[in-house]
């Protein structure tokens, strides 16, 4: 019993945590964006560590092949259905990776194979729409 309830602690935390980093990721654009429906962002300051490069891969993806992508060993887990991995690189290798469906961001049309790449001091260009009510955020360059 105090195994399923730590599980269930540990459980809750990762979930949170990943809607932390979706809220951290949306709310960094919207402010850049400054209630604008279109505009652009950069990414350099929205998250607290250093990183060159963010890679999000469709769910699927195995260790083997996002190490391939990234050129860097990664010890990342495969993303289910909806959930997406995220992976942030520098130099030296992968500094941080999480998995999230972070359903309010598009980023379809920056999405190539399967895989988003973006870089932490590029300008990338985003569109806000609304549809049944349910904002969302359309990446692209």
């Amino acid at each position: 019993m105090l195994k399923i309830r730590i599980a269930q602690i540990l459980l809750v935390c990762f979930l949170v945590s990943c809607d932390q980093n979706c809220n951290v990721l949306s709310d960094s654009i919207n402010e850049q964006l400054k209630n604008d429906e279109e505009g652009q962002f950069t990414l350099q300051n929205t998250f607290d560590f250093t990183w060159s490069k963010l890679y999000i891969f469709d769910s699927y993806f195995t260790s083997s092949e996002m190490s391939e992508i990234i050129g860097h060993e990664c010890n990342c887990g495969m993303a289910d259905d909806p959930d997406e991995q995220y992976i942030f690189v520098d130099d030296a290798g992968v500094v941080s990776c999480f998995m999230m469906n972070c359903s309010s961001l598009s980023f379809s049309n920056v999405r190539n194979n399967g895989v988003v790449l973006l870089e932490r001091h590029k300008t990338y260009k985003a569109r806000t729409v609304t549809t049944n009510g349910r904002e969302r955020i359309i990446i692209s360059h």
